[in-house]
């Protein structure tokens, strides 16, 4: 019998915070209490809005040694852990914590 419920056992696909349109990870709700990351190595957590701290976006200071390296970085700081995000169009993601 198939069940209407999705695979969950499946890697979700890369997050590119610069075509947040054509991504299925990203998204938002009123009523959400946690925020869910995945890390590289699949790992997810979820860390609750209740415990964010803060968040600061600046250039990628790896650009200097790497020419190739993601332009901008943003540390996400909760109570319980700290997330950095490298990449192109974070103020998108910015906007996104800021309104949960």
């Amino acid at each position: 019998m198939k069940s209407s419920q999705p695979n969950t056992s499946e890697q979700p696909p890369a997050i590119s915070a610069s075509s947040p349109r054509k991504n299925s990870c990203i998204g938002s709700d009123p009523n959400i209490a946690a925020l869910e990351v995945i890390a590289d190595d699949g790992i997810s957590y979820l860390l609750p809005y209740a415990q964010f701290l803060y968040a600061e976006r600046t250039a990628n200071p790896a650009l200097e040694r790497e020419p190739e390296a993601p332009p901008e970085k943003m540390s996400i700081h909760f109570a319980c852990a700290d997330v950095i995000v490298l990449g192109i169009g974070l103020n998108w993601l910015e906007r996104r914590l800021q309104q949960y």
